[in-house]
């Protein structure tokens, strides 16, 4: 049987990892788009055509982004026509962000943010992300690690200032009753995961995975 290629986008910082404990559906084979150093002042929809360079177009795909990467898998939609986008922990459009969001958009804080000094706040991003002891926390402390400062700035910054207004029509969109970081009383969800926080696509990957197996249905290709 000829499988159908999911294209997964890890959340920022991140990479496949943070998937591994997701069960797919048999008739899905699963791939996983590498995240690019960003040039100098590079927009957002810059960055998505180059990432989309990974996508094989020439036959039905299905696209998953995590946080910050179902951003980038909403941006992939004005380059590419995926049967599917699904979002795990992330938004739709701009409307859904929190307050502090746009406040701090607003009054443009992520400028002055020491992002070199992240690892100062580890325990701060564990708590907006509901890291659990035994499950996301190490792979967490791990990413903060490893993740470059000014990829860091330009992502954070591409968040806050991004310019999505309206919900895209493919959208299938997954969302943690506990999310800190993308509050649930902004989203509008199709699939809630109860007491499902920021890094739930780790610590309730089971519940997730049951939510895929129905919106990766064969009979819609």
């Amino acid at each position: 049987m000829n499988k159908t290629p999911l294209y997964c986008i890890s959340g920022l910082g991140a990479d496949e990892r943070v998937f591994r404990l997701l069960k797919f559906p048999p008739h899905v084979e699963v791939f996983h788009v590498k995240w690019l150093q960003p040039e100098i002042n590079e927009s957002l929809s810059s960055y998505a055509a180059r990432l989309a360079t990974q996508i094989n177009t020439t036959q039905p795909f299905y696209l998953l982004g995590l946080s910050f990467g179902g951003i980038m898998a909403v941006e992939l939609n004005h380059h590419l026509k995926p049967v599917k986008t699904i979002l795990i922990s992330s938004v739709t459009n701009r409307a859904e962000f929190s307050w502090y969001f746009k406040l701090i958009s607003r009054l443009k804080l992520y400028e002055v943010f020491p992002y070199q000094r992240l690892t100062w706040f580890q325990r701060i991003v564990a708590y907006f992300m509901g890291t659990q002891p035994k499950g996301s926390l190490n792979l967490l402390k791990d990413y903060l690690q490893q993740t470059n400062s000014e990829y860091l700035r330009w992502s954070i910054r591409q968040i806050l200032c991004w310019q999505q207004r309206e919900r895209i029509p493919n959208i299938v969109h997954i969302h943690g009753t506990r999310d800190k970081i993308f509050s649930s009383s902004h989203i509008k969800a199709d699939y809630w995961i109860e007491e499902g926080s920021h890094m739930m696509v780790y610590d309730k990957a089971a519940d997730i995975s049951r939510c895929l197996q129905t919106i990766l249905n064969p009979v819609d290709l």
